[in-house]
C-alpha cells in the first residue's frame, strides 16, 4: 500500500492539473526572464549608441574646426574627464596618441563601426581590471583612427543580477508550485478517500452512513451535502420499499387465503346451488378487491410517470365535485351520512385532468365513509380559490389521523389499523398525493375539529397543459 500510494499521487487529476500549471507558469516565467534580459540589453545598446553618436558629432565639430590637432586636443581633454567614457586616437602607422582604455583586443582598430568586447580598464594607480565596452571605430581621411566608447561593465553587472533574480524566482515558483501541489493533492486525496470509504460501507449495506462534512463550505462539502441528501432519500425509499413489500405480501395473502378457504369449504360440501353460489360470490368479491388494489397501484404508477399531460384542460372544479357527490350520495344515504358541499358563487376553473381530480375526490370520500363517518354524521366537500390556486377539501367527523402519522399515511400500503383487518388497501391517500403532485399541487392533512380535513391545492394556471384560462372560458 505504501509503494502504491506515491504512484497513485501521480495519477490524480490534482497532479495533472498542478503539472500542467507548473509547465505553463514555468514557460511563462522563462519567457519573461528571457524578455527582461533581452530588453535590458537592447535598452543599454540603444542608449550607448545614442550617446556615442552625440559624442562623435561633438568631436567631429572639433575636427572640422581644428583638423587633427583640434581633434587631438579635444580627445585628450575628454580622456582626462572621461568617467565611464572611453577615448583612443591612433596614427596611420598604428601609434596611439590618446587612450584611456588600457589594453585593447587585437583587430579592434581595423574594423570601423560598432563593436562590443572585453578589455583591461585602467584603474587607480595605473592598475588594470577586466571590464566590457561598447565602442564606435571611425577612420579619418588622413588615415587616423578614432575610438569612442562606453564602459558597460556596470550595466553587465545589473543585467546579470536581473538574470540571476529571474532564475531564482523561476526556481522558487517551481518549488512553491510543487509544495502547493503536494498540499492540495494530499488534502484532495484525503477527502476523496473519506468519501470512497463511506460509499464502500454503504455498498456493504450500512445505509445509515453519511459523507463527513468539514464545515469549510468548499466544493467537497457541497458535494457531500448533496450526496447525503440523495442517501437520505435512498434510505427512505429502501425502507418504504421494504415496508411496501411486507404490506403487499400481507394484503394479497389475506384475500387469496379467503378465496382458497371458501372454495375448499364449497368442495367439501355436497353439491348445493345456493352454497356454491355464495362461495362464488365471496370469491368474486375478494377478486374484485385484488383487482382494485392492482388498479390503484397501476393508476399511481401512471400518474407519477406523468403520462397524461396531454389530457390537461380548463375545467370547472365545482362541476367535478357535483359529479362525484352524485355518485356517492346513495352510498352515503345507506350509511346514514349527510354528504354536503360548500361551493362558491363564482365558478373556479383550473387546468387539470378532470378524471384524475374526480378519482382523488372519490378516494377521499370513500376513506371518509370507511374511517371517519358514523350514522348521523356529515361529510363536507368544499371549494375555494385564492389568487394562484384552487383548494378542494373533504372533511369528516371521525377520529382523524395523529399528527405524527400524517406524513407516513401518504405512502403506499400504510394503514393505521396495525391488525390490517379493516377493509382497504392503504392506497387511497397515496393516489391522492400522486394526483396532487401530477398537477404541481399539494396535499395537506389537518384537523377538522372534530375529524380530519384533507385539502388539495391545485394551481389555477398550469403551464404543462399548454392551455390558458381564456380557453376555459370559451
Amino acid at each position: 500500500m505504501s509503494s502504491a500510494k506515491p504512484l497513485r499521487l501521480f495519477r490524480t487529476t490534482a497532479f495533472k492539473l498542478a503539472a500542467g500549471y507548473l509547465v505553463v507558469f514555468g514557460l511563462f516565467a522563462a519567457g519573461l526572464v528571457g524578455y527582461l534580459v533581452f530588453e535590458t540589453s537592447s535598452v543599454l545598446v540603444r542608449d550607448a549608441d545614442r550617446r556615442l553618436t552625440l559624442e562623435a558629432r561633438r568631436l567631429g565639430q572639433h575636427y572640422q574646426r581644428g583638423g587633427i590637432n583640434g581633434l587631438y586636443a579635444a580627445m585628450e581633454d575628454s580622456a582626462v574627464r572621461a568617467g565611464n567614457r572611453l577615448y583612443a586616437l591612433s596614427t596611420p602607422g598604428g601609434d596611439v596618441l590618446v587612450s584611456n582604455i588600457g589594453r585593447l583586443p587585437e583587430g579592434v582598430w581595423s574594423e570601423p563601426g560598432l563593436a562590443r568586447f572585453g578589455y583591461d580598464q585602467i584603474g587607480p594607480g595605473g592598475s588594470l581590471r577586466e571590464s566590457r565596452a561598447i565602442v564606435r571605430v571611425f577612420e579619418l581621411p588622413e588615415g587616423f583612427r578614432v575610438i569612442i566608447g562606453l564602459d558597460i561593465g556596470q550595466a553587465d553587472t545589473i543585467r546579470g543580477a536581473v538574470r540571476r533574480a529571474a532564475m531564482v524566482s523561476l526556481v522558487t515558483l517551481i518549488a512553491l508550485g510543487l509544495l502547493g501541489w503536494l498540499y492540495v493533492n494530499r488534502r484532495v486525496l484525503r477527502r476523496l478517500d473519506g468519501i470512497s470509504a463511506t460509499t464502500g460501507r454503504i455498498i456493504d449495506g450500512r445505509l445509515s452512513e453519511r459523507i463527513a462534512i468539514m464545515g469549510t463550505g468548499d466544493e467537497f462539502d457541497r458535494l457531500g451535502e448533496q450526496l447525503n441528501v440523495m442517501l437520505d432519500r435512498l434510505e427512505r425509499s429502501m425502507d418504504r420499499l421494504k415496508e411496501v413489500s411486507d404490506n403487499i405480501a400481507h394484503d394479497l395473502r389475506t384475500p387469496l387465503t379467503r378465496m382458497r378457504n371458501t372454495m375448499e369449504d364449497a368442495l367439501r360440501q355436497p353439491p348445493n346451488n345456493d352454497v356454491d353460489r355464495q362461495a362464488l360470490e365471496k370469491s368474486l368479491e375478494e377478486a374484485d378487491r385484488l383487482m382494485a388494489t392492482f388498479q390503484a397501484l397501476l393508476t399511481i404508477a401512471r400518474v407519477e410517470a406523468g403520462g397524461r399531460r396531454h389530457t390537461l384542460e380548463a375545467t370547472e372544479l365545482g362541476s367535478v365535485i357535483t359529479d362525484v357527490m352524485e355518485l356517492y350520495e346513495p352510498v352515503a344515504e345507506d350509511a346514514g351520512v349527510a354528504l354536503t358541499a360548500d361551493l362558491p358563487k363564482e365558478p373556479v376553473r383550473a387546468i387539470v385532468n378532470r378524471e384524475l381530480v374526480g378519482l382523488a375526490l372519490a378516494n377521499l370520500i370513500d376513506n371518509a365513509l370507511k374511517y371517519g363517518a358514523s350514522e348521523g354524521s356529515e361529510i363536507k366537500l368544499a371549494l375555494s380559490s385564492s389568487r394562484h390556486a384552487a383548494m378542494l377539501s373533504v372533511s369528516d367527523h371521525g377520529p382523524g389521523i395523529p399528527l405524527a402519522d400524517r406524513e407516513r399515511v401518504r405512502d403506499r400500503f400504510v394503514r393505521l389499523d396495525k391488525s390490517r383487518t379493516a377493509e382497504g388497501s392503504g392506497l387511497g391517500l397515496a393516489l391522492v398525493d400522486a394526483v396532487a403532485a401530477f398537477h404541481d399541487g399539494t396535499l395537506e392533512l389537518a384537523d377538522a375539529e372534530p375529524g380530519l380535513m384533507v385539502r388539495i391545492s391545485l394551481p389555477l394556471g398550469h403551464d404543462k397543459a399548454g392551455a390558458t384560462q381564456e380557453r376555459g372560458d370559451d
